[in-house]
C-alpha cells in the first residue's frame, strides 16, 4: 500500500480516538446524540478510507497496461525478468546495437574478415586485432599467424604500398597467399615479380566464416 495513504489512515484513527475521549457523558441529550454522531462520523472516514486504500491496491495490481514506467524503479528490471523471444527488433531503437551487443554467428552468412598490412621486411605494419604476428621466411616468403584456425578461411593478398612501405609498381608484382603447411592458423604470402620471387609489401586480407 503507499505510504501516504498509510499516514493518511493514521491520521483519521487519531482524529476517532480524539473524538472517542471527548464524548463525556452528560445529562443533556442533544449533547449525547452529538456526540455519537461524532463518533458514527469517525467510524464512517476510516470505513471510506479503508476502501479506497483496497481500490487503489486492486487496481494496480489487475487489468491491463495499468504499469507504467514511472511505477518501476530504475536498475530493478533484469534478464530473469525479460520472456524469452518478448523483444522485437521493432522495440528497438535503430542504430543503438553495436558489435559487442551482437552475436555474429547468430546471422546467416555473416563473416568475419581480418587484415594484415605487412611489410617487406616481414614486420607488421598494421591489422584489425585478429592478427597474432608476422614473419619473413625467405625471400619473398612470408607466414601471417593469426589466433585461430584459418583452414575455412578465403585469403586473398595484394602487393601495393603504404605508410612505412615502399611505392612499388604493383602491375608487375603479385601475392600469393595459400594456408602454411606448417600450421593451420598461418598463412603463408609469396611475393613476385617477372623475374621470380622479390621481397615487398603487401595486404592480406582474410574473410573466415
Amino acid at each position: 500500500m503507499d505510504n501516504g495513504l498509510l499516514q493518511k489512515i493514521e491520521r483519521l484513527e487519531a482524529e476517532i480516538e480524539a473524538l472517542k475521549s471527548e464524548c463525556i457523558p452528560t445529562v443533556d441529550r442533544a449533547s449525547k446524540r452529538r456526540d455519537k454522531r461524532q463518533v458514527f462520523a469517525g467510524f464512517g472516514l476510516f470505513a471510506v478510507a479503508v476502501m479506497i486504500a483496497g481500490t487503489m491496491s486492486a487496481s494496480a495490481l489487475s487489468g491491463t497496461n495499468t504499469v507504467d514506467s514511472g511505477d518501476i524503479v530504475d536498475g530493478t528490471i533484469t534478464n530473469a525478468d525479460i520472456k524469452s523471444d518478448a523483444i522485437l527488433g521493432s522495440r528497438v531503437r535503430n542504430d543503438s546495437l553495436t558489435g559487442a551487443d551482437i552475436n555474429e554467428g547468430s546471422i546467416p552468412g555473416f563473416r568475419k574478415t581480418y587484415f594484415a598490412r605487412v611489410l617487406a621486411t616481414g614486420v607488421l605494419d598494421s591489422t584489425n586485432g585478429g592478427t597474432a604476428s608476422a614473419a619473413k621466411a625467405g625471400t619473398g616468403e612470408y607466414a601471417v599467424t593469426f589466433p585461430f584456425n584459418v583452414t575455412s578461411c578465403a585469403a586473398t593478398a595484394n602487393v601495393g604500398f603504404f605508410q612505412g612501405a615502399s611505392a612499388l609498381a604493383a602491375a608487375s608484382y603479385s601475392a600469393i597467399p595459400q594456408v602454411a603447411s606448417s600450421s593451420s592458423s598461418a598463412v603463408a604470402v609469396y611475393t613476385r615479380n617477372t623475374t621470380g620471387p622479390v621481397d615487398a609489401a603487401f595486404m592480406l586480407i582474410l574473410t573466415c566464416p
